[in-house]
């Protein structure tokens, strides 16, 4: 009984744990495909379920309640300092720094810097001077009203000179601006001998507002010999869509390189430049000087400019000298006179270059200066050898310094040379007539006169105030 007992209980016990170990291996079944493939997960629990609904699992629970909506950064402004938003390192560059003094207390420090700021910005840059030890001397700041990306531009500080310094250190501050840089649009062209002539094209769709230009000359060990300022701009003080405008600077002695940099802003016009020769005006005769007849040190051109329009215009005229091989700048002058109809002068260019060639442009402006072209009566008759040239002032205003360009010609009309002089380096009265002798005209038979002026005056001026305590001429009455 004992042993039937026994192994009654034995059965039991071996049914029992198979039952467990069975529910155990299906328990591991589900957990692996509930891992591997979540179909087969709910077809078996469906299977056991016995077509009972289940509650969603804590997986798919999980997924719904950690769905996000992801949102867009918030844009902090810089942080703002007194002069604007405070400059990061990296957003500008110094690249050079001169310092030029002016006087014993005072210096010039211009530092070279670019931006690297997208877009177009208003700058101000502010500098701290520091002597050898590190103590603090002098600062101050400079404004520049646009520069754009990658644009190199230049900073004027005017220091204070404590004592000597020796460093300094920047601070850049940036505001947005409604300007737009206009340097990117310049192409320009440069001429280095004698001289330092610049041609500035506008190639850009907007007219360019003349912006200032500085030029460093240094000699072969870097110092700096001269500091120039230049800017390149028609009458208006523009360039012209299309234009091209120069500027000239002499060359200083021992001068082995230079350097310019150059600031400008883009207009709302888009003005187109104007043609070589205006309509308005004629180039009525052009007589030329050179060694052959009177002019050794280069050559001289003289154009008869006449304004052959219904209305006054004051004419500005640009002449451009360049290599008769290479086509390279050589110099460049221009000058200027008010026309009214039907009127004519002499507009007058020289080069030191004799085998330059040359290009006359004629640009007309309105205004509303007067012109006593007219009214100047200028006239002549030989004696002997010798021409007598008068110039009495018809008009009602004191012209500053009538200037008598006399045009000679032979017995056989040919062209001789152009004597040219001041009747009155100061002013003449009105009324009043001054006079001029050239000596040993033998060859000459019959001229032409032509008259300028440079200044005209309704009331009589003090010649030291036109001109300091450097006049030397008296005006000569009749």
């Amino acid at each position: 009984m004992k042993r039937s007992l026994c192994k009654f209980l034995s059965v039991i016990l071996c049914l029992a744990l198979f039952s467990a170990c069975s529910s155990d291996s299906k328990s591991r079944k589900r957990s692996r495909k509930d891992r591997d493939d979540d179909e087969e997960v709910t077809e078996e629990v469906e299977e056991e379920t016995s077509e009972e609904e289940t509650e969603p699992s804590v997986s798919e629970t999980t997924v719904e309640t950690t769905e996000t909506t992801e949102t867009e950064p918030v844009e902090t402004e810089p942080p703002k300092g007194d002069y604007g938003y405070i400059a990061e390192p990296d957003m500008f560059t110094v690249n050079d720094f001169y310092v030029v003094p002016v006087e014993d207390d005072y210096v010039n420090a211009y530092v070279a810097f670019t931006s690297h700021l997208e877009g177009n910005h208003q700058v101000f840059l502010r500098a701290t001077a520091y002597d050898a030890e590190g103590n603090k001397l002098d600062y101050t700041g400079s404004e520049i009203a646009v520069v754009a990306k990658d644009e190199e531009v230049l900073a004027d500080l005017y220091f204070y000179q404590i004592g000597p310094i020796d460093h300094f250190e920047y601070e850049f501050f940036y505001n947005d601006t409604d300007k737009t840089s206009a340097i990117g649009d310049y192409t320009i062209e440069e001429g280095f001998d004698q001289y330092l002539v610049l041609a500035g094209t506008n190639n850009g769709s907007n007219v360019i507002k003349v912006g200032s230009g500085d030029a460093f000359f240094f000699d072969q060990d870097g110092n700096i010999l001269k500091l120039d300022y230049f800017g390149f701009r028609d009458k208006q003080d523009e360039v012209k869509v299309g234009a091209t405008e120069y500027s000239i600077m002499n060359r200083p002695e021992n001068c082995t390189e230079y350097k310019i940099y150059i600031s400008a802003e883009r207009l709302d016009s888009n003005t187109p430049a104007a043609p070589l020769i205006c309509p308005e005006a004629e180039i009525v005769e052009t007589y030329l000087e050179d060694e052959s007849n009177g002019f050794p040190d280069g050559r001289a051109i003289y154009s008869v400019v006449k304004n052959i329009s219904d209305k006054k215009y004051e004419f500005f005229t640009q002449t451009v000298f360049r290599d008769a091989n290479t086509g390279k700048l050589l110099d460049y002058t221009w000058g200027y006179e008010v026309l009214n109809p039907g009127e004519e002068t002499i507009m007058y260019a020289d080069s030191i270059y004799a085998e330059s060639v040359y290009e006359t442009r004629i640009t007309p402006v309105e205004t509303d200066y007067p012109s006593v072209i007219g009214q100047m009566a200028p006239n002549a008759y030989k004696e002997g050898d010798t021409v007598i040239l008068s110039v009495t002032n018809n008009s009602e205003y004191y012209v500053g310094s009538p200037y008598v360009y006399f045009v000679a010609f032979d017995a056989d009309g040919n062209y001789l040379y152009v004597h040219g002089g001041f009747y009155s380096a100061v002013y003449l009265d009105p009324g009043k007539t001054t006079y001029r002798d050239y000596e040993n005209q033998t060859k000459v038979a019959s001229w032409k006169l032509y008259i300028t002026t440079s200044g005209i005056y309704e009331e009589d001026p003090d010649p030291e105030d036109l001109y300091g305590d450097d006049y030397f001429f008296e005006v000569v009455d009749d």
